[in-house]
């Protein structure tokens, strides 16, 4: 029996079986990660290149910006809400405690290049949660918690090797699009690597967000999502960009969008139960969603505002930090991936602070965001 007939039987078996919390792999399985070898030196090489692309950013626009989704497309402030009564298995972490959450959030472009919407590639979404409560990783902050999503449920990168090699050659082809083009499709995996670049280009407002890779969730492992699911966020799907539209068109929609209507996600999880499906150290494998389901476990509400506020955007970009490796306990990041990010979100940091001349921070409370007077009028 060939191996994607195994793993075929095993998904429909676990769609039969159901998710019983029983089944459910614990956090502290020890099949869930494998560090590879020499991966600190790796790291450092991953770390080296975005430094390099870090520098010819600051180069090309005088001034010090993240190593990757360095370009906002907005900037918004909204309610994460943890109802009351979820089921033991979903009651963990954060979502332990029913409550109200403020947050903030960015709307990004993933690319570390500051590039034309027009350009088809990966968006995302970084959330900082107030008012968070328990054992955190990281001493210096008190009571946050900050989750990270992009609008595809994969991760090209993979893992510390592949990291390490298509960043060397991102950075190598910084400014030739076409020369790192035919150099991925010298490699075995460049459909895999490739695929970003045939993303549909579609309004933000309507796609649904991944993490990507996994984190602990109080006893269990799972990925987390976002999804749309206002009326008015589902309509946007269909707002394709076309080759006449402005450079800011994917930000001038979301900035339409909000002076127009509130926008309402769910918060969801999506269990693993099997390690050969659902691997934590390959995050170019999907999760399937027939065998492990998304789990409502929230709403996010964001109400109408204006989503592109100056002051806002500039402290965002300059003086706050988003970073996993400092949240709740319950909620530490897992697998290789998520391994190079404590490392590399320190020195993206660390490298905006020196060029900048900038502190850069962990805001510790809703009233800490800057709002300029044009948005509160």
């Amino acid at each position: 029996m060939s191996e994607a007939m195994i793993q075929a039987m095993k998904t429909v078996k676990a769609a039969i079986v159901g998710e019983d919390p029983k089944h459910l792999i614990r956090y502290d399985d020890p099949s869930i990660e494998h560090i590879e070898e020499d991966e600190d030196e790796k790291i450092n090489d991953i770390i080296a290149s975005f430094r390099s692309m870090q520098e010819k950013n600051f180069e090309k626009h005088g001034h010090g910006l993240r190593g990757t989704h360095s370009k906002t497309q907005a900037v918004v402030k909204g309610t994460l809400i943890v109802p009351a009564n979820l089921p033991a298995h979903l009651s963990q972490g954060l979502f332990r405690y029913p409550g109200k959450y403020p947050v903030i959030l960015r709307y990004a472009s993933e690319p570390t290049q500051i590039e034309d919407d027009k350009i088809p590639a990966p968006r995302g979404l970084g959330m900082k949660v107030f008012n968070v409560l328990g054992s955190k990783l990281l001493e210096e902050n008190i009571n946050t918690q900050d989750f990270f999503f992009n609008n595809t449920p994969t991760l090209e990168l993979t893992n510390a090797t592949v990291c390490r090699d298509i960043q060397c050659l991102r950075n190598t082809y910084f400014d030739d699009s076409e020369g790192l083009k035919q150099a991925l499709k010298q490699r075995d995996d460049s459909q895999k690597q490739l695929a970003r670049t045939k993303l549909a280009n579609t309004n933000i407002m309507g796609q649904e967000m991944y993490s990507q890779a996994a984190y602990r969730y109080g006893d269990y492992v799972v990925k987390y999502a976002l999804f749309p699911i206002a009326k008015e966020q589902l309509e946007t799907k269909s707002y394709k960009v076309k080759d006449t539209d402005p450079p800011t068109i994917l930000s001038d929609w979301i900035q339409d969008y909000f002076h127009n209507y509130d926008a309402k996600y769910e918060f969801r999880v999506q269990f693993c139960s099997d390690i050969t499906l659902q691997p934590v150290e390959d995050t170019s494998i999907e999760w399937s969603q027939l065998a492990a389901p998304f789990h409502t476990v929230a709403t996010l509400d964001i109400p109408k505002q204006e989503a592109f506020d100056p002051e806002f955007c500039q402290w965002w970009q300059d003086h706050i930090r988003l970073y996993a490796w400092a949240g709740l306990e319950e909620h530490r990041p897992l697998g290789s991936i998520n391994r190079i990010r404590k490392k590399l979100y320190d020195a993206s940091s660390a490298f905006r602070a020196e060029k900048n001349h900038q502190e850069v921070v962990f805001p510790q409370s809703i009233n800490d965001v800057p709002i300029s007077k044009q948005s509160q009028t």
